[in-house]
């Protein structure tokens, strides 16, 4: 477990430098709107992303995990980003030492989430999802980028980032990079 939240965190600071440093090139890049296009118009990329949008914000609006679940990174994924940690291990070892910790901590900060939208009594009703921001760069795509998850409450507006990575096709979420004075 803790090489591969060493490797992921070597990784994380390699491409994203510091997570001010992240937040702000999430807000510097151009807007993805959320909205109920036709599979058509978007592109495989943006399907994904917007799929995570989704399945967070029914995570932390519904506690319902059953879409994010679709997302967490599997043995595959942790081979791939960790392979020296990962050689000689069995898959139930990789899910146990390294993954299952990490998918802990992620569910953890969910709730954590939960917690603040309580304590500051934000009307879930009324909470809602309105677009992400995905920061690019020119590292290579197994390397972390921030989502940042965009919501409207009653009028104010409140960014999530979620580090996600692409691993062949597919993207996977990793960490929630703030979960607490969201809501202020």
């Amino acid at each position: 477990m803790k090489n591969l939240i060493f490797l992921f965190s070597i990784c994380f600071l390699f491409a994203c430098g510091n997570k001010k440093a992240v937040v702000e090139e999430a807000v510097a890049v151009e807007e993805e709107e959320v909205v109920e296009d036709t599979a058509e118009e978007m592109s495989d990329e943006e399907k994904a992303l917007s799929a995570i949008s989704k399945a967070f914000t029914k995570a932390i609006v519904e506690n319902d995990l059953s879409d994010i679940q679709e997302f967490y990174p599997n043995v595959e994924v942790a081979k791939a980003l960790a392979p020296k940690e990962t050689e000689g291990k069995t898959a139930d070892e990789i899910k146990s030492e390294m993954l299952d910790p990490l998918v802990q901590r992620f569910e953890t900060n969910v709730k954590n989430i939960q917690t603040e939208m309580e304590v500051h009594k934000v009307n879930k009703s009324t909470f809602s999802l309105v677009n992400y921001k995905f920061a690019e760069n020119d590292d290579p795509t197994v390397l972390p980028r921030v989502l940042s998850i965009e919501y409207d409450n009653n009028g104010t507006g409140i960014n999530i980032p979620v580090t996600v990575a692409k691993i062949g096709l597919n993207y996977y979420v990793f960490e929630i990079l703030n979960t607490q004075s969201i809501f202020h």
